[in-house]
């Protein structure tokens, strides 16, 4: 933690002579070590807003990931999730490295996990593809290409939720999730719902319902502030439905321009 904490203060010494840079240093420091909800929300909005000026920033940061020693998984884990919401081909390369890394890889990756959430967008919205020097993990390759053919082989229209509720108290509030606007859903998957069935039963809805990207930048926040730790790995992958739904939608909007 401390050394992070270095790596970024560094890269923020190398940017003091750009002021829109330093500030963006700081909110980069800001999404991904602080404890406070609020704090880290300002921050990523500004990221989004101002995207180019964080795309050498977070590729710093990734290429310093392997010189700290057992970094803090939810860190590592947003600064993977900001590298598929910049969509940048600097960060192709970082990002292959860490396929490499198989310890990360093993801890991390034996389901779906933030690298292969990245690596299924940047499929989709830059047709750029991983692995092909053969030294990739090949399950999260696979968990990647599984996300892939989710999105690609299902046309973007509504679907019905995909888990069966065996109580009747879940399941009147999957048919009240069922009716509410994607953005009402947001909102009810988010962090500010403490209810984890409450955020798994939208997310799940989500996943099965999101025809364009209007909201993606909401999406890519529930990943960020995903769910720990009941149902988490079924509430990720919902969420990873959803963005790619959405990251399609996109990439259909520029194709057709």
């Amino acid at each position: 933690m401390r050394k992070l904490a270095i790596l970024v203060s560094y890269g923020l010494l190398l940017f003091v002579g750009n002021p829109h840079a330093a500030v963006a240093s700081d909110c980069l420091k800001i999404l991904l070590t602080s404890a406070d909800i609020a704090e880290r929300r300002v921050a990523y909005l500004d990221i989004i807003k101002n995207k180019e000026a964080y795309i050498d920033q977070v590729q710093g940061e990734l290429n310093t990931y392997r010189q700290i020693k057992n970094p803090r998984s939810d860190i590592f884990n947003r600064l993977l999730y900001l590298a598929a919401v910049l969509k940048s081909e600097k960060l192709i390369n970082p990002l292959e490295r860490i396929l490499e890394d198989t310890d990360y890889l093993q801890n991390q990756c034996l389901y779906d996990c933030p690298l292969s959430l990245a690596i299924a967008v940047y499929a989709v919205a830059l047709d750029s593809s991983f692995g092909k020097n053969g030294a990739a993990d090949g399950d999260t390759i696979l968990s990647s290409e599984s996300l892939l053919r989710s999105i690609r082989n299902s046309p973007l229209v509504r679907g019905r939720p995909q888990i069966e509720w065996a109580s009747q108290q879940n399941q009147e509030l999957q048919r009240k999730a069922v009716s509410l606007s994607e953005v009402e859903l947001i909102k009810q998957a988010g962090p500010d719902t403490w209810d984890a069935t409450l955020r798994l039963i939208a997310a799940d809805v989500l996943a099965n319902t999101v025809i364009d990207d209007t909201n993606l930048t909401d999406l890519y926040w529930l990943a960020l502030e995903e769910l720990y730790p009941d149902g988490a790995q079924e509430y990720r992958t919902f969420i990873y439905q959803a963005i790619l739904r959405a990251e399609k939608a996109g990439a259909s909007k520029v194709f057709n321009q």
